[in-house]
């Protein structure tokens, strides 16, 4: 068994909305619903842990889905890094966990668990922006839609990781992806099923429009 850690500090100002994020309805369910039962269809996931901020409203929904969740409270926002040492400093928990941002999707856990110190990726299906060819001396030849990028992988944020290899390389504040990670030897999960991030509007009503048609697994 190992333990989970979700990272629900956040609000949802970006999405027109000042709740925590993890409460916001995705379909017909909230965030932080789909993440616990998304943990739970695993047999090997021990306690969930949520790093929130000051506000107790996730954690006091997250107990009505699930007796076996652990809340640690931060006092300031410490970024993804140091919310991670918050959590670590406060909380007993299994030497191997997983860490989970807030986006949704189905990776497959138990496989996830068989490589050791592991970050998940999807392959990133297109470019941000449409594309733009020019020649040599900068005029335009030609608009191009959106590209699909096959040769590029994209980290969901959903990350294996070791406690006693992980811990000496936390800062007190500061973002794990660029604090941390560069001074961990990680493999690469390739995740191929879905994968929604919710961090603006549109990404917000694609994964209401995905759920909404019943695709919950």
């Amino acid at each position: 068994m190992i333990d989970a850690i979700i990272l629900c500090g956040g609000r949802a100002k970006r999405l027109g909305i000042d709740i925590p994020k993890p409460l916001i309805g995705v379909g017909e369910k909230k965030l932080i619903q789909r993440q616990i039962e998304w943990l739970r269809g695993s047999k090997n996931i021990g306690k969930i842990i949520l790093a929130v901020g000051k506000s107790k409203d996730v954690f006091d929904y997250a107990k009505t889905l699930d007796n076996n969740v652990i809340v640690v409270y931060e006092d300031e926002p410490l970024g993804t890094g140091g919310a991670l040492k918050n959590v670590l400093d406060n909380a007993n928990m299994s030497e191997e966990f997983i860490l989970i941002n807030d986006d949704l999707a189905n990776v497959d856990i138990d496989e996830l668990l068989n490589i050791p110190g592991c970050v998940v990726c999807v392959q990133n299906p297109r470019s941000t922006f449409g594309v733009v060819e020019i020649d040599e001396e900068n005029n335009v030849k030609a608009f191009r839609e959106k590209l699909t990028l096959t040769d590029h992988w994209v980290s969901i944020g959903i990350v294996k990781l070791v406690k006693n290899e992980v811990y000496p390389n936390l800062p007190e504040k500061g973002d794990i992806e660029y604090e941390t990670y560069p001074k961990l030897k990680m493999k690469v999960f390739k995740h191929n099923g879905y994968w929604y991030p919710i961090n603006d509007k549109k990404q917000l009503e694609a994964a209401n429009e995905f759920f909404s048609d019943g695709n919950e697994n």
